[in-house]
């Protein structure tokens, strides 16, 4: 994908609702993010600042919760992140 001008570390959902942009990095419960994959989210956030958000999330659940709590999913009230 380099070479088709895609940066490395970008997160692997960029996700646009109502005026606002999300960047959601998924992992596996025990994965790690690389340092691109942190830069980026980092670069992300403080670009569109208070109109969206961007995070790394491990497992199914958080990220669920996530796009919740950016309201982006409908009819899930009550998700909570767990432990």
């Amino acid at each position: 994908m380099k070479s088709l001008g895609v940066r490395a570390g970008v997160a692997d959902l960029i996700l646009l609702h109502a005026g606002r942009i999300f960047a959601l990095e998924l992992k596996a419960e025990d994965g790690r993010p690389t340092a691109t994959q942190m830069q980026f989210i980092s670069d992300f956030d403080a670009a569109v600042g208070p109109n969206g958000g961007a995070c790394i999330e491990h497992g199914l659940d958080r990220a669920l919760c996530v796009l919740g709590t950016w309201g982006l999913l409908r009819g899930v009230g009550g998700l909570r992140v767990p432990p």
